[in-house]
C-alpha cells in the first residue's frame, strides 16, 4: 500500500472537514495536504526527529502546533513552522490563515496514522523502508525544511549504492500531487510555485540531491539496528503499540484504512444482547469479541455481526478490555457503547447510567484512551458534516483505489429523508452523482443497497418504508448511468439495529442506507434475516398481546406519525 494513497484517503477528509470554515478551493487544500504528508514522511524517517515525536505526552500529540514544531526543523533544530505555511500559501494560493489552520489539524492526524501504521515497528525505520512513498511529492523548497544534519557531515556516505536502489523505487510514484485546477496522472510531476512542472532530472537538482540524503538515513538506521543488536545486553527497538495481550498479524502494520470498530447494546432486561456489529481487518481482532460475549452473556458465535474488510486495521486496543466493559453494561438496561480505536462512547436511557459506565470503563483503561458520552443529537450538523465528508473522501478516490474504498466513502453520508418519505435530499444526490462516476471505473464492482429503520411502528410497515428508501437511491444511481444489473437493494425494516432504540442517538443511528459490495456467492437475503435476528424476537415478543390493535392501526404512507421514520443515516 502506497502511503500518500493511504492519507490521502484517511487524514485528508478528515482536515477538510475540520477547516471548512477558511477560504481555498479544497484541490487546492488537497494538493497542500499531500505535500505536507511526503514532508512529514521524510521528516519522521529521521530517528531523532521520530523519538521526539515518540516522547510527547497524549495532550501534547494532540496539540497540532506542538507536533508541527517538534517534526518541521531546520539543519540547526528551528522550528520552521511559519516557513512552511508562507510557502504553502503561496505555492497553492491559499490564505495564510487557512494554510496555519490546515496544517495544524492535519499534524496530529498524520503522526497518529502513521504510528498505527507502523505497529511495533520503529517508526523511523518503517518510514524508511517506505523512502520511495514520499519521495517524489516533496516540492523544491522542502530542501530548508529536512531533518537536521542530513545536509551535513558525512552526507556522500553511502550514496553510491543505496541511492541507486532508491532512485530506481521512486522513480514511478504511486499518486502525483494534482494541479489546483485538473488532475495530473503523470508520475513525474510536481508543483513549482502553484504550476505542474516535470521534476528536474539533471545533475543537481533538489530531488536528485535528495535520493542520497534518503539513501544514508536508511544506511544509518540499519547501522543503529546492527550495533544495538550486538550489545550484551539487548533492548527492544520500540514499545510496541498494540496491547501485549492481542497477537498482532504481520500484515497488520499497513493493512488498515480504518479503525477497527464495535457497536453493541444490551437489551430493555439489560441481561442480554439487542444488537451488536463489527468490522476489522481480519479474523484475529474478533476472538478476543467473541470470548467477552461467550463469558458475559454466555451467547453463540454468529450472536454478533462481524465483518473482515480491507480497508479497516487489523488491530483494536480495546479488545483486552471488553469482557471488563460487558461486565459493567450487564444489568444495564437499553445501554450501548460505541468503540473506535482508543474512542469508548456509552448511551443509555437512563442519565444515571451513563455516569457509572463512563466512569467505570476509565478506571479500566490505560490513560490514552477516550471514554466519554454519546454526543448529544444535533441532526442538522451532523447530516452537514457527513455530506462534506462523504464528499471529500469520493473525490479524493484515485485511479488505484478499490470499490471497497468507494463503499467505505458512500457509507460516509447521511441520508436525511423527511419523515414517511423515500425520496432523496438533494444534497445526497450530489453524493450519489459522484458515486456513479467512480462505479463506471470500477466495472466489476456490484452493490447492494439496504435500507433500515429503528423500531417505532410495526415491523411490516417499516420493512416496506425501508425497501422504498431502497429502490430511491438504486433509481437514482441507475439514472445516472449505473448498470441495473450491478444493483440489488433489500429492506431490513428493524432487524439489524447498530444501536439501542431506547435513546434519541441509537435510533437515529439505526435509520440508515447501508451500501455493501456483492461478493461471489454471497446470499443476499441473509441480510434481512428476521427469525434470527435478537432485535426482531424483543419486538414481536412486545407486540404480541396488541396484534389485532396494532394490525387495525397500522398507518399508511401519508397517514404515519411522525415517529413512524425519520432521518436515515449511512453507515
Amino acid at each position: 500500500m502506497n502511503l500518500i494513497d493511504h492519507l490521502q484517503t484517511i487524514v485528508t477528509p478528515k482536515v477538510l472537514s475540520l477547516i471548512g470554515e477558511h477560504g481555498g478551493d479544497d484541490t487546492a487544500k488537497r494538493n497542500a495536504l499531500t505535500e505536507l504528508f511526503g514532508l512529514f514522511g521524510v521528516n519522521l524517517a529521521n530517528p531523532d526527529i521520530a523519538s521526539r515525536v515518540q516522547a510527547l505526552t497524549p495532550e501534547q500529540l494532540e496539540d497540532g502546533n506542538h507536533v508541527l514544531n517538534t517534526v518541521v526543523q531546520d539543519t540547526q533544530g528551528t522550528s520552521q513552522v511559519s516557513t512552511l505555511n508562507n510557502e504553502l500559501a503561496s505555492e497553492h494560493g491559499l490564505s495564510h490563515t487557512t494554510t496555519e489552520a490546515l496544517t495544524s489539524a492535519a499534524a496530529p492526524l498524520i503522526v497518529h496514522e502513521l504510528n498505527t501504521l507502523a505497529g511495533s515497528n520503529s517508526l523511523a525505520i518503517f518510514l524508511q523502508e517506505k523512502a520511495d512513498d514520499f519521495a517524489g511529492f516533496l516540492p523544491n523548497w522542502a530542501e530548508k525544511l529536512l531533518p537536521a544534519g542530513l545536509l551535513t557531515g558525512t552526507g556522500a556516505l553511502g550514496a553510491t549504492s543505496l541511492a541507486d536502489i532508491t532512485a530506481d523505487a521512486t522513480s514511478t510514484p504511486t499518486t502525483p500531487v494534482a494541479p489546483t485546477t485538473e488532475k495530473v496522472s503523470d508520475p513525474a510531476t510536481a508543483h513549482v510555485n502553484g504550476q505542474v512542472q516535470p521534476i528536474k532530472k539533471e545533475e543537481g537538482s533538489f530531488m536528485k540531491a535528495l535520493l542520497p540524503i534518503i539513501g544514508l538515513v536508511i544506511f544509518a538506521g540499519l547501522a543503529w539496528l546492527l550495533l544495538r543488536g550486538c550489545q550484551e545486553k539487548p533492548a527492544p527497538v520500540a514499545t510496541p503499540v498494540t496491547p501485549p495481550a492481542e497477537t498482532v498479524p504481520a500484515s497488520g502494520a499497513v493493512a488498515g484504512l480504518a479503525p477497527a470498530t464495535l457497536n453493541f447494546a444490551t437489551d430493555e432486561t439489560g441481561q442480554g444482547i439487542y444488537s451488536c456489529r463489527g468490522e476489522a481487518g481480519s479474523e484475529g481482532v474478533f476472538a478476543n469479541i467473541r470470548t467477552a460475549l461467550s463469558g458475559v452473556f454466555g451467547v453463540a458465535d454468529d450472536t454478533c455481526r462481524l465483518s473482515v474488510s480491507s480497508g479497516v486495521s487489523d488491530t483494536f486496543p480495546a479488545s483486552e478490555h471488553l469482557i471488563d466493559i460487558f461486565n459493567l453494561m450487564k444489568g444495564v438496561p437499553n445501554a450501548s457503547v460505541s468503540i473506535s480505536d482508543k474512542t469508548i462512547r456509552f448511551n443509555a436511557a437512563n442519565a444515571d447510567d451513563i455516569t457509572k459506565l463512563i466512569d467505570g470503563t476509565k478506571v479500566l483503561v490505560p490513560a490514552d484512551f477516550v471514554v466519554e458520552a454519546e454526543p448529544q443529537l444535533d441532526i442538522n450538523s451532523v447530516v452537514t458534516d457527513s455530506i462534506n465528508t462523504a464528499k471529500n473522501a469520493i473525490a479524493g478516490l484515485t485511479d488505484t483505489s478499490t470499490a471497497d474504498d468507494l463503499v467505505r466513502a458512500l457509507n460516509l453520508q447521511i441520508i436525511n429523508f423527511a419523515n414517511d418519505s423515500s425520496e432523496i435530499p438533494e444534497q445526497n444526490k450530489e453524493i450519489l452523482g459522484l458515486a456513479a462516476t467512480k462505479l463506471a471505473k470500477l466495472p466489476d464492482a456490484r452493490l447492494t443497497i439496504t435500507g433500515h429503520t429503528d423500531s417505532n411502528a410495526s415491523h411490516e410497515y417499516n420493512k416496506t418504508l425501508s425497501e422504498q428508501r431502497a429502490k430511491a437511491v438504486h433509481d437514482y444511481l441507475v439514472s445516472k448511468g449505473v448498470p441495473d444489473e450491478r444493483l440489488e437493494t433489500f429492506g431490513a425494516s428493524f432487524d439489524h439495529p447498530v444501536a439501542t432504540n431506547a435513546t434519541e442517538q441509537g435510533r437515529f443511528q439505526n435509520r440508515r442506507i447501508e451500501f455493501t459490495l456483492i461478493q461471489d456467492g454471497e446470499q443476499i437475503a441473509a441480510v434481512g434475516n428476521a427469525p434470527t435476528s435478537p432485535a426482531t424476537a424483543i419486538q414481536e415478543a412486545q407486540e404480541a398481546p396488541a396484534d389485532t390493535t396494532a394490525e387495525t392501526a397500522e398507518p399508511t404512507a401519508d397517514t404515519a406519525p411522525e415517529s413512524a421514520d425519520a432521518p436515515a443515516k449511512n453507515k
